[in-house]
């Protein structure tokens, strides 16, 4: 039954994931006054760890951090030590599958001209970009149109298709260039090859160097760190939300919130709700971008089991290869300490915008067909040791024309006192959801003092 109080912030933060969060810590920090909004019973969205009774470390979302350096600070102001990977220099090796195996990607250009991976047309392809023009076309380009035309079809169905379902969990035919690496489609337009482009970013010091790591105890650390003092309400979706005077007051089963600003640090789906009652052309755009299911899968294994060693990051499944994971993480020789000693540890990825497919079996047949998948490419004896499942039924915004579309509105809902803070625009990796969330704040600072108390 819901009351009649009506309390006041500064503002109110709807979504308890990475970028509410950072967002909400650097407004709090200030002297402003914060409330943040979860619909679900615990913070950090997709950051989910879990240890079982045998001290092994899980991660339902991501699994690694590619911290950049406004990451590591914010990790150390939050007394955050974080654990970099394993040193060997072995584990800079990617794998893809490839004829039904996995090969060692070439990890250089003398490498590359002295491996079999890819044909000789491939080859002379690559190497000749930076003489190559091709105008780009005045429609928007998908990621693998875009990398058909500069690279040809073998490097963008090996290296480019499997990449983006493995970063995006996404599908390059669908995802849009200007969506997924921005910066890049416009050094193209700019310098007429991506060689050029990209030494030019380069220069300009647009690459930064980014430091593989973990959180002891997992990754769920940082959401639970960053929520350290903030009125946070779990369990409490906005029901709606209507304009006060120059702010707004939302309403839920507790009560109502009246706030001068409100950060939309919400799924596109649960925004697109939200919104419906102000604005149906807004929802109807919103509610277009697609999120397709995943599953996250968890097996453990004695090391003796395995008869493939584990020398490197992992193995990306390409879309031509018949498969059933888009990919498998080699977490245990990333971070060894995620397992006892002598057990190895292999996450699995299965489903996102490329393979949907897979998520629509019924989850035994899904993780018989995953076993039987493992047990050829690794060269298992016996069965895992655990098996520990975490689906997704919604799990990243995919990043085509339909969110490009969407995204247009961001501007205008700031305008209107309702700044966007999510996964699904401006990039949906950890270190850009902290720096967009500490963007925010520091722009909403800058624009509000403190309500007297």
């Amino acid at each position: 039954m819901m009351t009649s109080s009506v309390s006041c912030c500064d503002v109110l933060v709807l979504g308890a994931g990475i970028s509410g969060l950072s967002c909400a810590r650097v407004l709090h920090d200030a002297g402003l006054r914060v409330v943040v909004l979860e619909a679900d019973a615990c913070i950090g969205g997709k950051l989910r760890s879990q240890t079982d009774e045998a001290g092994r470390v899980f991660e339902a979302g991501p699994n690694t951090l590619y911290a950049d350096q406004n990451l590591l600070d914010t990790l150390a102001r939050l007394r955050l030590t974080p654990k970099l990977r394993a040193a060997s220099p072995l584990l800079n090796r990617r794998y893809l599958l490839k004829n039904g195996d996995y090969r060692a990607l070439p990890d250089g250009p003398l490498a590359l001209l002295n491996s079999d991976f890819f044909s000789a047309a491939t080859k002379w392809r690559l190497l000749g970009e930076a003489l190559r023009r091709s105008p780009a076309p005045a429609t928007p380009e998908t990621v693998a149109a875009f990398f058909r035309r500069r690279l040809g079809i073998e490097f963008t169905d090996y290296v480019i298709d499997p990449m983006m379902a493995g970063i995006y969990a996404g599908d390059a035919e669908r995802l849009m260039i200007d969506a997924v690496m921005p910066t890049l489609a416009e050094a193209e337009r700019r310098a007429g090859s991506l060689t050029f482009g990209a030494m030019r970013l380069a220069l300009r010091g647009r690459f930064s160097r980014k430091h593989t790591c973990t959180l002891e105890g997992g990754l769920a650390q940082l959401p639970q760190t960053l929520a350290e003092g903030l009125d946070v309400r779990l369990d409490c979706p906005a029901e709606s939300l209507a304009r006060d005077g120059g702010g707004w007051r939302l309403t839920t089963a507790r009560g109502e919130i009246a706030a001068r600003r409100v950060v939309l640090a919400l799924p596109a789906y649960a925004l697109a709700d939200l919104l419906a009652p102000l604005e149906p052309a807004w929802s109807q755009s919103l509610a277009a971008i697609a999120y397709p299911p995943m599953a996250v899968a968890q097996l453990v294994f004695d090391a003796a089991q395995l008869g493939r060693k584990l020398d490197g990051f992992g193995a990306l499944h390409p879309g031509v290869e018949a498969h059933v994971a888009s990919g498998v993480l080699w977490s245990s020789s990333l971070f060894p300490s995620r397992v006892p000693a002598g057990e190895v540890l292999l996450t699995a990825y299965l489903g996102g915008g490329r393979d949907t497919a897979v998520m629509a079996l019924p989850p035994p047949e899904r993780e018989a067909r995953l076993l039987a998948e493992i047990d050829r490419l690794y060269r298992v004896t016996g069965r895992p040791k655990a098996v520990y499942w975490h689906d997704w039924p919604q799990a990243l915004p995919h990043y085509d024309a339909a969110l490009l579309a969407a995204a247009k509105l961001a501007p205008t809902l700031e305008a209107a006192g309702l700044p966007v803070c999510a996964n699904w625009l401006g990039g949906l990796s950890v270190p850009d959801c902290v720096a967009k969330g500490q963007a925010l704040a520091r722009r909403l600072c800058g624009e509000l003092r403190p309500l007297p108390v």
